[in-house]
C-alpha cells in the first residue's frame, strides 16, 4: 500500500482544525453562549436531555477535541511526537471509535437510529452532525492507515 505523506497531511490538518473549532465551540456554550444552543440540544417531550453547564463532562469534551487534535497533528507528521511511541497511533484509532459511536447514537436521542422528531436539532442532526462525525472518522482512518510508520525510540 503507497504511503501519500501529503494525503496523511491534509487529512490530519483537516479534522484537527475542525476538532479544534468543535472544541471552541463547546467552550463558547459552557461559559454561556447561546448562538447554535437551540439546535444542539436534544429535545425529549419538549424538555432538553441534557444542559449545558460547567459540568466536568463538557469540559471533557472539550479537552478530547483538543487532545484529538493534538494526536492528529502528531501521527500525520505536523508536530513533534513527545509522548509515548504507541500513544498516537491508538489514540487516532481511539478517535475513530468515538466519532462512529456518536455517529451511531444511543438510540433514544441522538445518532442515525434516534427517532426523528421536528425539532431544529433533529434536522441539524441529521444534515450536519452524522455526516461531520463520519467525516471526520474517515479523515482520522486516513492518518491511522496512511501515515508513515515510526520506529520507537
Amino acid at each position: 500500500m503507497k504511503r501519500s505523506p501529503l494525503l496523511v497531511k491534509l487529512a490530519a490538518l483537516t479534522a484537527a482544525l475542525l476538532l479544534v473549532a468543535l472544541g471552541a465551540l463547546h467552550l463558547f456554550w459552557i461559559f454561556g453562549g447561546q448562538w447554535g444552543l437551540v439546535a444542539a440540544t436534544p429535545l425529549v417531550d419538549g424538555q432538553p436531555v441534557l444542559e449545558v453547564s460547567a459540568r466536568p463532562g463538557f469540559f471533557g469534551l472539550v479537552f478530547l477535541c483538543f487532545m484529538g487534535a493534538y494526536v492528529l497533528l502528531c501521527r500525520g507528521g505536523l508536530l513533534g511526537q513527545a509522548l509515548l511511541p504507541g500513544f498516537y497511533s491508538g489514540g487516532t484509532w481511539a478517535l475513530i471509535v468515538l466519532l462512529i459511536a456518536r455517529a451511531v447514537g444511543d438510540f433514544r436521542s441522538v445518532g442515525l437510529f434516534a427517532p426523528k422528531t421536528d425539532t431544529p436539532f433533529s434536522w441539524y442532526e441529521s444534515h450536519l452532525t452524522i455526516p461531520l462525525c463520519l467525516g471526520l472518522a474517515a479523515l482520522c482512518l486516513i492518518v491511522a492507515v496512511f501515515s508513515p510508520r515510526r520506529d520507537p525510540e
